[in-house]
């Protein structure tokens, strides 16, 4: 699309502006809001800026040419641009994360069959099975599914605690719907 047919933004400069208001204007729209002193949007910084005295013609570019929503419409866009750009790293970086974690997951599988198939082999045999070995294999198997777990979103932690209400006889619980 070329730039004669883009529809016009609101912070663009408008056919009627002269290139003395555009660029005062340019100028009040890249100051800082939450700037301090001389780096704040103010229309009196502007006149300061361009070597006016006094912020009159400043004050009345801005009030004809709505300075002050068209500054705010950039600032609106460049947060939502600003938000949609990190958003979009997000993404990319959930998904580095993601295959990586994938990754890691086939090499503990392997990893955990073989140990698996030994650890069978020795119990086939009648062989004597290290209990740190069952240690280590059952920590494996905890790390792998918890790894599985991330991959599918699903909780990696439980937690569990009674109740501390005391029940009373109309206390009702509902375990399970028969639908026959």
């Amino acid at each position: 699309m070329s730039d004669m047919t883009k529809t016009p933004l609101l912070w663009d400069r408008r056919p009627d502006e002269t290139d003395k208001s555009w660029a005062a204007f340019q100028l009040y729209r890249d100051l800082p809001v939450y700037g301090e002193g001389e780096n704040k949007r103010t229309l009196a910084n502007v006149a300061s800026k361009l070597g006016y005295s006094t912020p009159d013609y400043v004050e009345r570019w801005s009030a004809k040419y709505n300075w002050v929503e068209r500054a705010s419409a950039f600032d609106t866009a460049l947060g939502a641009s600003a938000m949609e750009l990190r958003l979009a790293d997000i993404e990319v970086y959930q998904d580095v994360v993601r295959q990586s974690t994938m990754q890691q997951l086939v090499v503990l599988n392997a990893i955990l069959e073989k140990k698996l198939a030994d650890m069978n082999s020795k119990l086939d045999s009648n062989e004597p099975v290290d209990t740190m070995e069952i240690n280590r294999l059952a920590k494996a198997m905890e790390v792998k599914d918890n790894l599985a777990r991330r991959i599918a979103h699903m909780p990696t932690t439980y937690t569990s605690e009674k109740s501390k209400e005391e029940l009373d006889e109309d206390t009702v619980f509902v375990i399970g719907v028969d639908k026959s």
